[in-house]
């Protein structure tokens, strides 16, 4: 599911509407996926940017993302847990698309019986859009079955 999301500022200054400094893409965060390295299994989460709009010669926009890892079993549920945060600037042009690929350091996280969880937001340093944006979250198990979760109300 896309999540769309503007960031839009005016300057500090009275001035005409054609001044108004905008940035928009169509930002989403994809389900976490496992990758090889090395020989060994990692899990990965992967952002994007589609069909960025912006009147800036230079927009650079910062991508966030949290990895989390739930590892466990059935019987003894969760029994280690740990968030990694990762982040990158793409500098966004005008009819621009991105996509950047997590872990983006050398924090990995290992492929083992669990839940995992993928979390964007994107900020930038334009005035007034310093605070991070939610843009989505994503999750999957792997190698558990701890069946569906129960709504109520």
């Amino acid at each position: 599911m896309a999540a769309g999301t503007a960031l839009t500022a005016a300057t500090t200054a009275p001035v005409a509407a054609a001044d108004v400094i905008f940035v928009r893409c169509s930002f989403s965060v994809d389900q976490p996926f496992v990758y090889e390295l090395n020989g060994a299994s990692y899990v990965g989460a992967r952002m994007r940017a589609d069909n960025c709009e912006t009147n800036l010669p230079s927009t650079p926009l910062k991508f966030g993302l949290d990895i989390q890892a739930g590892y466990g079993t059935q019987d003894a549920g969760v029994t280690e847990s740990f968030t990694n945060a990762y982040e990158k600037w793409i500098d966004v042009s005008n009819g621009g698309s991105y996509v950047v690929d997590f872990p983006s350091d050398d924090r990995l996280v290992a492929l083992r019986p669990g839940v995992f969880l993928a979390s964007g937001r994107v900020s930038s340093n334009i005035e007034g859009w310093e605070r991070p944006k939610f843009i989505d979250a994503k999750a999957v198990t792997w190698g558990v079955d701890w069946g569906t979760m129960t709504r109520i109300g």
